[in-house]
């Protein structure tokens, strides 16, 4: 979701500076991706696979976004354009197109009559020219996900639609989650800087595998010395449920099925499933809850923009602090004027 936030941050010093952005430009060499030029996004962020940039088109309404910056006078002389267009743009007589790296997004800029941008500090001619200001507003009303991604997100309960109304929960207890919370900064790091899938194999089950149950506490803890971060994982569902009857006690909720949001019991991710199994079967008996997944082979990071729509879409929903998943899923439904979310505070 930091990608949400990298582009809104480049649409908005375009719009300051009167310039167009382009988006989706391939970097000149895989090194240069390394170093940081990203006008597009990685859609598979393992350190292990050198993955080509993703299109932005895959994870944001583009139509929609490009209707905004017409119609808002601070971002009106702001296009998104591909490589292509610049590229005609440029040996168009119409102007020239500066490009270069601005905060790792390229920009292209069209020389003025004066040769100065029409925006400085201060008042431009859409008002005051504020960069912080515009960013907050993309992030939090435009930068949204393409309604046929987030249709292409599949509920495993075949009885639950997104066409009906629904309860999004983001559950945010996977491995990387559990190892920060419960395993010492040292651990989280090893883990999210493995560069192998059987490192990250191999902590995951020596550390966030199902803990061995026991009643009392104290023997709960000694059979699961190694497990310090499954017991801290254990210790948050309570927090979850209390968020989720909280919300189940509004008006007509009671009776809504329940979407979990996490990357718990996809590839890769299947030993954390016991998460998930231990959440619903701390719910009522009567409550439909499932989790879900993209039909069809996406990169991560556009699954995440289709599981970003699906929680924006929810009748009610579960948020958790210290996400940026959970924090762009806020803002949105805070400018929407959707109900309120729970928040979920881990200790």
């Amino acid at each position: 979701m930091n990608q949400y936030l990298t582009l809104a941050h480049a649409i908005a010093a375009a719009c300051v500076g009167q310039a167009s952005l382009v988006i989706d430009a391939k970097p000149a060499s895989h090194h240069g991706w390394r170093e940081g030029i990203r006008p597009g996004f990685k859609p598979d962020l393992s350190n292990a696979v050198a993955t080509a940039p993703g299109r932005w088109r895959d994870v944001v309404d583009l139509p929609a976004l490009r209707k905004s910056l017409r119609r808002d006078n601070r971002c009106a002389n702001t296009k998104l354009v591909s490589p292509a267009c610049a590229v005609q743009w440029s040996r168009s007589s119409s102007g020239v197109c500066l490009l270069g790296p601005v905060r790792g997004v390229q920009i292209m800029s069209p020389t003025r009559r004066n040769g100065q941008p029409l925006c400085r500090k201060g008042v431009g001619p859409g008002g005051i020219c504020d960069l912080q200001k515009i960013k907050k507003f993309l992030e939090s009303k435009k930068m949204v996900p393409p309604a046929s991604i987030v249709r292409r997100w599949v509920p495993r309960d075949k009885r639950v639609s997104l066409d009906e109304p629904y309860i999004a929960v983001h559950l945010n207890l996977d491995c990387d989650w559990m190892l920060w919370g419960g395993g010492g900064r040292h651990l989280y790091r090893h883990y999210v800087q493995a560069h192998n899938a059987r490192d990250t194999a191999r902590m995951t089950h020596h550390f966030c595998s199902r803990p061995k149950h026991h009643h009392d506490p104290a023997k709960f803890a000694l059979l699961n010395q190694e497990k310090g971060p499954a017991r801290w994982a254990f210790g948050q569902l309570p927090a979850y449920v209390k968020a989720i009857n909280e919300i189940r006690r509004r008006p007509g909720a009671d009776q809504l099925p329940i979407l979990i949001i996490t990357a718990i019991g996809k590839p890769g991710h299947e030993a954390t499933q016991w998460v998930v199994d231990e959440l619903v079967k701390r719910l009522p008996e009567n409550v439909v809850a499932t989790q879900g997944a993209v039909a069809g082979a996406v990169g991560r990071e556009v699954a995440a923009a289709a599981e970003l729509g699906v929680l924006r879409g929810a009748a009610h929903a579960v948020l958790v602090t210290g996400s940026t998943f959970s924090e762009v899923a806020m803002r949105w439904r805070t400018q929407s004027n959707q109900s309120a979310p729970v928040v979920v505070r881990l200790s």
